[in-house]
């Protein structure tokens, strides 16, 4: 297995990449890096590699898969050093899957896997719900929702990635908070923002069936939590929308 990597400060030389444009990957933390290895027995081969590492007790691995390396998960861009950004449906993601640990977690992460690898334009049509459902958020988003869409798709699986990591996401949030508040983003924002989100993932995963009222409330109870790490009371979110 040949692990890629940044190094100083130079671009990674793509040529030890496949010739096929399609990449399928894994991409590990340590310390501060992202490191990631690519994947020539596709998706199977990508959820093997990532098990093991998270069994053998790598805490921040997921598998990815993407049309190419410019429309990537941003952990693989960094580690091989790739600058330009490609437009691209959001890339195919796995998480691990512990033994025991917190079920609500991997409730989480399994219906945010159905529903952005069935649907890959799931951002994109969260945004489109969102202006129909709050037309008058449309004035605090940039006139072109490209790069808008890209980060927010990034941000969700970052999210779930470390939804057992506290201080990774006090510390992330609480400074996509700041610039939300620069942004005018109030309270009364985020409720009608979760019912859209919540809306279209069960959407996009064809429906959650027997789970639906579980799945619903804990994806309010999460996107109430992150509300809380930007800096926004849960009282003042609840307030504002009654």
């Amino acid at each position: 297995m040949r692990w890629l990597q940044r190094l100083g400060g130079k671009r990674q030389e793509l040529d030890l990449l496949p010739d096929w444009q399609r990449l399928t990957y894994v991409c590990m933390r340590i310390g501060p890096r992202w490191w990631a290895t690519v994947c020539q027995g596709g998706r199977g081969e990508a959820v093997e590699v990532m098990q093991a590492l998270y069994d053998q007790g790598a805490e921040f691995v997921f598998a990815g898969e993407a049309a190419s390396a410019g429309s990537a998960h941003w952990q693989l861009r960094e580690a091989l050093g790739v600058v330009r950004v490609e437009r691209g449906p959001q890339p195919w993601t796995a998480y691990p899957r512990s033994q025991g640990g917190d079920v609500n977690v991997q409730l989480l992460r399994t219906s945010f896997e159905e529903a952005v690898n069935r649907d890959g334009l799931l951002v994109q049509h969260f945004y489109e719900g969102l202006f129909l459902e709050c037309p008058e958020l449309r004035r605090i988003f940039p006139r072109n929702m490209d790069g808008q869409v890209r980060m927010f798709g990034e941000k969700m699986a970052e999210l779930m990635l470390h939804l057992e990591d506290p201080e990774y996401l006090k510390t992330h949030l609480c400074a996509l908070g700041e610039r939300h508040r620069r942004y005018g983003v109030q309270p009364a924002m985020f409720l009608p923002v979760a019912k859209v989100l919540i809306e279209t993932l069960k959407r996009s995963a064809g429906g959650w069936g027997e789970q639906e009222l579980e799945l619903e409330l804990e994806w309010k109870n999460l996107l109430l939590t992150a509300a809380e790490l930007m800096g926004y009371s849960r009282e003042d979110v609840l307030a504002a929308a009654s």
